[in-house]
This record gives C-alpha cells, sequence and structure tokens, in this order.
C-alpha cells in the first residue's frame, strides 16, 4: 500500500512539474512548446485591396502600439498554391517560407547586426488570384500606416508566385519600389527583362536571388539573369546583386533559403537583410 501511494505521489510531481515547465515556457517564450511562436491571424475586407482575404502577424516581443519605438518590417508573399481562389484556408500562409519559420518557432526573437539588435514585424498576406505589383504597393502603404514601422528597413520576400511579385513590386514602379531597402527573392516566377532590370539597378535596391539548380517549375535562369541583367546595368547597382543557386533538383528552394541556419558569408537571409537600410 505505501509502495503505491508513493508512485502515485511520483507521478502527481511529474505531472505537476510537466504542467509548470509549459507554463513557463508561454509566459517567457511567449509560446508554446512544439506549436511555434504567436502568430495572429488577421482577417481583410479593405474594398481597395480586394485581392487580399487576409494575413497573418508577427509582432516582436514587447511590441506596444504608438510608444514611438520603430522596428523593420518583413512583407513575405506566398506560393500559388495558398491562393484563396484555389480553396486554401487562410492558415496555408504558414506552410512555407518566413511564417513556416515562426510556425515552427525557429525564427529567432532578435537578430545582432553590425552591433546593433533588431526584432522584426513580419506580415503574410494571402490572395485570392494571382497578384500583381499593385497589391504589394498599396498593402506596403497599409501596413506602414498601421503598424510601427521603420520606414528605413522595409524588406520584401516571396517564394515562386510570390517571387514573381517581389520581382514585379521591385521593377513595375521604380518610384515606390525606393521605399524597399532591400529583397530576397526565391525561385521567383518572373521572366527577366534587361529594361526591367535596369530600373531595379538605378534604385540601388539591394538584391539576393536565390534557386535550385534543377527547378522544374521555374528555370534557375531567371534568378541567374535577373542577376546577371541588374548587375551589368550602366551604371552598376551599389551594392551588386546576388545570386545562390542551391545544386539541388525540385521546386523547393525555400526550404533551406528561409532556415536561419543556412548563412552565406556569415549571415542569415534576414541578417543579410538588415545590413541595408534607406
Amino acid at each position: 500500500m505505501i509502495n503505491h501511494l508513493l508512485l502515485l505521489w511520483q507521478s502527481f510531481c511529474r505531472s505537476f512539474y510537466r504542467l509548470g515547465f509549459f507554463l513557463l515556457s508561454i509566459l517567457f517564450c511567449g509560446s508554446i512548446p512544439g506549436f511555434g511562436q504567436v502568430q495572429t491571424p488577421r482577417q481583410f475586407n479593405d474594398p481597395t485591396m480586394s485581392n487580399i482575404k487576409g494575413f497573418y502577424e508577427y509582432l516582436p516581443a514587447g511590441y506596444s502600439p504608438g510608444s514611438g519605438k520603430k522596428y523593420p518590417l518583413i512583407i513575405f508573399f506566398h506560393g500559388v498554391g495558398e491562393l484563396a481562389s484555389s480553396g486554401a484556408p487562410l492558415s496555408a500562409v504558414t506552410n512555407n517560407g518566413v511564417p513556416r519559420v515562426i510556425r515552427d518557432g525557429k525564427f529567432p526573437k532578435t537578430f545582432t547586426v553590425n552591433g546593433q539588435q533588431f526584432s522584426f514585424i513580419v506580415i503574410s498576406p494571402q490572395f485570392n488570384t494571382w497578384p500583381g505589383s499593385a497589391d504589394a504597393i498599396k498593402f506596403k502603404n497599409y501596413l506602414v500606416k498601421t503598424y510601427d514601422v521603420d520606414v528605413n528597413r522595409i524588406y520584401i520576400t516571396g517564394l515562386s508566385m510570390g517571387g514573381g511579385e517581389t520581382w514585379g513590386a521591385l521593377c513595375e514602379n521604380p518610384t515606390e519600389a525606393k521605399a524597399f531597402a532591400a529583397s530576397a527573392i526565391v525561385c521567383g516566377m518572373y521572366p527577366p527583362t534587361t529594361q526591367l532590370a535596369a530600373r531595379i539597378a538605378a534604385n540601388n535596391t539591394p538584391i539576393w536571388a536565390l534557386h535550385n539548380k534543377q527547378d522544374p517549375n521555374v528555370p534557375s535562369d531567371y534568378s541567374v539573369n535577373w542577376v546577371k541583367y541588374i548587375n551589368a546595368s550602366v551604371p552598376a547597382p551599389n551594392p551588386l546583386a546576388k545570386v545562390t543557386i542551391f545544386d539541388a533538383s525540385g521546386h523547393d528552394a525555400w526550404t533551406q533559403a528561409y532556415n536561419p541556419e543556412f548563412k552565406e558569408n556569415g549571415k542569415n537571409m534576414y541578417e543579410w537583410m538588415l545590413q541595408y537600410s534607406k
């Protein structure tokens, strides 16, 4: 009888310890172990931006609207499989890219670059149908009005269809594109031209294109030639655009590209962005 009571007591203590650890994780880490970091779905009903169904919102720890503190902003554009018109729910936005990294609890809360510490606002919209560059520009302007954004540190990135959306936002309206401090494009679905590349070069927007070498959906030559044409512009941009071609097959270059542990020249994508400001 005593042994049985002792076993029950030990079992209770273990359960109590696990519950306490769970609650402390939520209190101090802002996330539930195994369930990623806090990322909030938001519905969106602005008639001037009817192609956006909603978005996922990630805010830095301690974010307090109107406090006067400004934060760098990442706007992430999803792929074609997450379009609302294809039946994808808003939650599908978190399947890949930056919101996936956040969902999996792998997005660092802070990044240190050049001796400064930064925390990102990350906004990931869901489009109803294939977007155009005007969708990106209007949404960027909305975010600047709505959140405490450091307007000198607005970054855009996307994959596949969303990568094409990113290229379009950078080159189709070069005046509006001046707002972006840097951009990373992953297997972007947008055929390059020398004329459009020259517009990006003229803005001196830092560009990092990433792609799998054997991509059956979007040719890796798209990324290679975008960078080639940008850097061949006269005058050449400062800094020069860069390209990373993974020695891999398949369309999914984004899992590696957005992984904070993947670094090139000592910096992951997020640290690379932060070294640039307007």
